[in-house]
This record gives C-alpha cells, structure tokens and sequence, in this order.
C-alpha cells in the first residue's frame, strides 16, 4: 500500500464497500466543538486519474475547519478524504491558512469506457469546481492482435529497430485516423452524391445513400449549457442549423470535449476532440473536402481559423458570429477606467474583427448596433442580425410573493464583476435610504470571493444557481446596471422571459428594442437606477405591464422560426415565401 499523507487515503481498503466518513479536523485548543459546516464549500479537482485525484477544499467563513470530501464513481460513493493537507500554491492565493489540500490515490483496475468522478462536501452535498470529470479508461487489447502489438512496443530492440517500429507506427496510425475521418465524415457517400450529380443530372441512375450537408462549426470551447450567454447563443444557432437541414461538425479550438460534450450528444452533434484529433487544423485537413458550410464563433477563433478555412476549404461558404464586438467593448472599458492603453488596443481589435468580417461571406450579429457598425465599415458586406432563441417560462409566483432583485452573470466577464461591485457599493445604498428591507442576490458563475464577504447581510452571494427559474421566481425584478460591455445581454433576455422585469442601464439595454415601459426604467446613473428599483419593487400594476411587455416582446423576437430565417439568410439558402 502507498504511503499515506496528510490528506490522502488509498482506495485499497474500499474496493468491498464504503468507508465510513472521515472526522473533521478538532476544534482549535479552548474552544469548543462546533457542528457541522452548512456554509458553501469552496474548492476546486486539479487532477483526476485512475490511479490520481488530488484538489483543495474549504469554508471560507470557518477557516480552521477542515472540509471532509465524498469521492462518487458514477454516482456511487467509492471513498472519503478530509482536505487537510498544506498546499504552498494554495497559501500564496491568500486562501486562509493553505491547509486544504487532499490526495487519494487509487489502485483499481478500471473497465473499459469512460467513468465519471465526482468530489462533493460529505455534508452538503455540493460538488467542487471542475466536478464531475469524466475519465476515458485506457484501451485495453487482447488476443493474437494485442499481443503483437505488445511485443511491438515492449520487446527488446535496437536504436534503429525502435526507430523503425516508431516509423511504422506513426504510419499507421495516420491511416487509422484518416479512415476514421473519412467514417466520420460518409465521405464515400458524398462522393458517390457528387458523382451522380455530375454524371446523372438528378435524372435517372444509381441513387447512392442520401447523406446531408455538412457544417463545420469552431468555437474557443465546447459550449456549456446553462453557463454563459455566448453558449446559449450557439447552441440555439446550431440547433437551428439542424432544423435547416445540415449535419454539424463541432470542434473546440482547445480541442477537450469537457462536460459541454453531453449536451451535443443529445442535439445530435458530432464533435472532434482529443485523442482523436490534436487541432482544428488537423480536422480540415483531414475532412476538407467534406464541408457545406463554416460556421465560428467570436473574435478570437474566426481571426485564427478563417483563412486556414480558406486555405483547405477555398468554395466553402464561411460565415463569421460575431457575438460581440470586442473592440467596442474594449474601448468602451477603456473610457469607464480613463485608460489610454486600452482604448488604443481596442481599436486594434476592433479593426481586426472588421478585417476578418471581410473574409467571410456573411456575418452574424445579436445586436443593431453592432450591424451598424459593420455596415458602415463593410457597406457591401451580408450582416445579419439574428437572436438567439429564448424560450418564454412566465414564473408562477405572484407580485406579493416576490420580494428583492438579483444580479446574474457570469463573474470572469469584466463587464459583469464590474456591474456587480456598482450595484452592491454604490446603487444599493441609496436604495436602501428609502426601502432599508430590500434585499439583492448576486448569482453566477465563476464568483470572486470578494463579492460575498464582510458586507451588507441584505446582499447574498449564492455563485453558480442549477435552479435559475427557482431564483427568478423569488424576485420582483433583476437588474442589469452595466457600465460597459457590447453585444445583445443575455441576462435581460433570460429575465424578460421568465416575466420578471429588468431594470438598465443604457449598455445592458442596447440592442433590444425594449417596451416603452421596460424602456422608461433605463437608467445611465447609479441614483436614476436605484430610482427605478425602488418604483418598480413598490407598485404592482407596474410590475404587471412590464411583465406582460417583457413576455410579449421575447416570444415574438427570440422564436425560432426568427433564428431559422435568420441563419437560412446567412447560409445562403433559398427563402422559404410564406403561403
């Protein structure tokens, strides 16, 4: 058995069931003992293996208090460890004492396929950051073929014998990969359409397997349902996409399937990931014959993969979703922060989205702001405004039952850590001059500590929320009060949608053709902001026309049939005429 660690336990000992849970660190010396930790953990998995799982773990409101951690296998509690152990990296972060590590090491013959970990507080079930992973097992061959390669690999040779067997592997291994591609992509079927088409005319002749159009869509990362606004977006266009009649290729250009992976499993996407492929660019040149359509999204990919596309795929059609124009956002943070440096960078940025907007041969926006900017700049340029869609859910709850505001978004965007910090230092004080009872919730994922400690009680920072109906249906209004930032928010979508009106400021509500009521609640100023809190918090005919307004503006302009006449334009097909 390994040598045990402070903060480690070995899975030896729990193969025949479950280990009982560990105890928690004592109480420090004079004190007494305390109960067990309701407060939300905070930690994070660094690695998980089959034979490895390693993280840090603790309450920030109980420093001293060590975290005692459950280890799931498929949902099925396999060990326990306490998170006690020093981490140096983890002191240096400022993270209290530092002594929140934990170690297991494992020692399990895994079966075939994929396993998912999952780390979870042992009292409140909450899963740390980067829980659950999921594990690919590794491959294992038997029979004559196993061996063979066994004995390619292990049995004794010379520099050059191995300098050979690495060639021929290498060789091989393209082979396997290239026919992979081709499986993947039904390259002889399309080839086989193509054929027919050219030789036939659609007339009579073989009809060889019908395969659909194929569309090759880049992002910076497999897109995560329920995270982000930019996942929303492009998981409803590619949704879209498929209604349109097209196959989907997804590839992330970190090239990691990541938990987004399931929900493209149950769309119907394919995606290309490692092992299997080690770039994007690896992906056209191995398929680049066997795409319809180029599809990326945001700034940072299009600039980098656009004129490989064009390079392998030179007849394919490429469109460009912007999301949002980061030179304007950029600039706008640069005038907020008075920062020369920045401002200058974002007009760099700014003239490279234009440039790589001239590459393609459509171009995708949220905002009608944002399409006149790049209609001005690209006046012969196709620019589509198109939405995402956002499926209307009116909360139950009454106007009554409904007390406070929330914040949501997502905290690593500056625009939103920013709108957070306004709204709690200096839009919630003079709120609360005249309704001292009213209460916020800031919600989102990826939340700073800073943003939930040693401060006003009336103000909970809750962090990531599964249930974000559960929230909205608690709250009379949400509030959007965004000092910079670009593109079509999500945030006021999701809240108009589940009928509890948004408070904004003129950023958030920029490109929503808001309802004159919605529309007169938009504040530039921290006091015309808290102004329309307090006036729409109060008054109950208000809260039902905004309501009513918001439900009604989002299931005529956020449907799918607006996104599906939207992306028929970009694609390029032909117009369905209405009869």
């Amino acid at each position: 058995m390994p040598r045990q660690k402070s903060g480690s336990r070995s899975l030896a000992d729990t193969r025949n069931g479950i280990v009982p849970p560990a105890p928690v660190s004592a109480a420090p010396p004079g004190e007494a003992s305390r109960e067990a930790p309701t407060a939300k953990v905070h930690g994070y998995v660094d690695d998980a293996t089959f034979e490895w799982l390693n993280g840090w773990a603790w309450y920030p409101d109980r420093p001293l208090e060590a975290v005692t951690l459950r280890v799931l296998a498929d949902g099925v509690v396999i060990a326990r460890v306490v998170a006690n152990a020093y981490r140096a990296d983890v002191a240096a972060a400022g993270i209290g004492t530092g002594r929140y590590g934990f170690e297991l090491r494992a020692d399990f013959k895994p079966p075939l396929g994929t396993i998912c970990i999952g780390v979870e507080d042992d009292v409140t079930g909450v899963a740390l950051t980067h829980s659950p992973v999921r594990i690919e097992a590794p491959l294992q061959l038997t029979g004559p073929v196993g061996a063979a390669i066994t004995a390619l690999f292990d049995s004794p040779a010379t520099a050059e014998e191995l300098l050979i067997r690495a060639t021929f592997v290498a060789r091989q291994a393209e082979r396997l990969l290239q026919r992979l591609s081709d499986r993947r992509s039904h390259r002889l079927s399309r080839a086989a359409q193509r054929a027919r088409k050219w030789r036939w005319r659609e007339a009579d002749g073989p009809e060889p397997t019908r395969v659909l159009p194929r569309v090759l869509v880049i992002d910076n990362g497999m897109p995560t349902a329920g995270h982000d606004a930019g996942s929303h977006a492009l998981l409803s266009h590619m949704a879209s996409l498929r209604r349109l009649g097209f196959d989907l290729l997804f590839v992330p250009a970190d090239m990691r399937a990541g938990p987004g992976s399931g929900t493209l499993d149950a769309m119907g996407i394919g995606y290309a990931t490692e092992p299997w492929f080690a770039s994007v660019e690896e992906v056209m040149r191995r398929q680049q014959s066997e795409f319809d359509l180029v599809y990326i999204h945001k700034h940072e990919p299009a600039a980098r993969y656009v004129a490989m596309a064009r390079h392998y795929m030179p007849r394919v059609r490429r469109i460009y979703a912007v999301a949002d124009l980061h030179g304007l956002r950029l600039g706008r943070q640069g005038h907020v922060e008075e920062r020369a440096d920045l401002i200058a960078h974002a007009d760099l940025v700014l003239r490279a989205e234009i440039a790589t907007a001239a590459a393609c041969h459509a171009v995708v926006t949220h905002s009608r702001v944002e399409a006149a900017i790049l209609r001005e700049a690209l006046p012969h340029a196709q620019i589509e405004v198109i939405p995402w869609h956002v499926p209307v859910s009116p909360t139950p709850r009454t106007f009554a039952e409904r007390h406070g505001v929330a914040f949501i978004g997502s905290y690593s965007h500056a625009p939103n850590l920013d709108a957070a910090l306004w709204l709690r230092d200096e839009v919630l004080p003079l709120v609360w001059a005249q309704e001292p009872e009213l209460r916020c919730v800031l919600a989102g994922a990826d939340m700073p500590l800073m943003l939930g400690q040693g401060h006003d009680p009336r103000v909970k920072a809750v962090g990531h929320v599964k249930d974000l109906f559960g929230l909205l249906n608690e709250v009379r209004l949400t509030v959007a009060p965004l000092a910079y930032g670009a593109g079509l928010k999500g945030k006021v979508a999701d809240s108009l949608a589940a009928g509890v009106p948004c408070v904004c400021s003129p950023i958030a509500a920029e490109g929503f053709d808001l309802p004159p009521c919605l529309h007169d609640l938009v504040a530039a100023d921290a006091a015309g902001l808290a102004a329309s809190i307090i006036r729409l918090h109060g008054d109950p005919d208000l809260f039902a026309a905004c309501r009513q307004a918001g439900l009604d503006y989002i299931s005529a302009g956020f449907n799918e049939a607006v996104v599906d006449a939207g992306l028929r334009r970009a694609a390029g097909l032909p117009q369905v005429t209405a009869v």
